[in-house]
């Protein structure tokens, strides 16, 4: 069922279900208060269209904020003498993407899963520098770097896909 971008809808960040409030306000802007996403609007309240291109524009800086954040966290656990650029895209079926020319991708939509998830996400790409294939080898040194990541990556499975 498509989202109408009203009171009252949930909406997932950082693993978390978060209730939608839409009020009026003098500026438009989205924040986390009191347990609830927070959408102040200069338009109707109920202006889907603009709802959610609000909504949407706070995802994507969150995402920039929380993925910079965790990538920095989860690079400390490689030697690597290069660090691969981030870069944000939107991906239809993956989470994460590795590219040969040392960029990681990450789809913004994985700012609605856990931090836990993301930080696997990282990882499963960080691994690629080492292995450019899902071999034998990878999963071992995956496994040595994120020792639970069959669950994670089932979770992330499971609530998203």
């Amino acid at each position: 069922m498509p989202k109408e971008y009203v009171s009252g809808e949930a909406f997932l960040y950082l693993g978390r279900q978060y209730k939608l409030v839409v009020c009026k306000a003098a500026t438009d802007s989205v924040k986390i208060e009191k347990g609830r996403i927070r959408i102040e609007t200069t338009k109707k309240l109920d202006d889907a269209s603009h709802n959610r291109a609000l909504l949407e524009s706070w995802y994507q800086s969150r995402a920039e904020s929380v993925f910079n954040e965790r990538y920095k966290l989860m690079i400390k656990n490689f030697n690597y003498d290069f660090v691969p650029t981030l870069a944000i895209r939107q991906m239809e079926k993956r989470w994460g993407s590795f590219l040969v020319k040392k960029k990681i991708l990450l789809n913004p939509e994985l700012v609605k899963a856990s931090k836990e998830c993301i930080d696997y996400v990282i990882t499963h790409e960080l691994c690629h520098m080492k292995y450019q294939n899902h071999s034998e080898k990878y999963f071992r040194f995956l496994q040595s770097k994120c020792p639970n990541w069959k669950d994670l990556k089932e979770k992330l499975e499971l609530r998203f896909l």
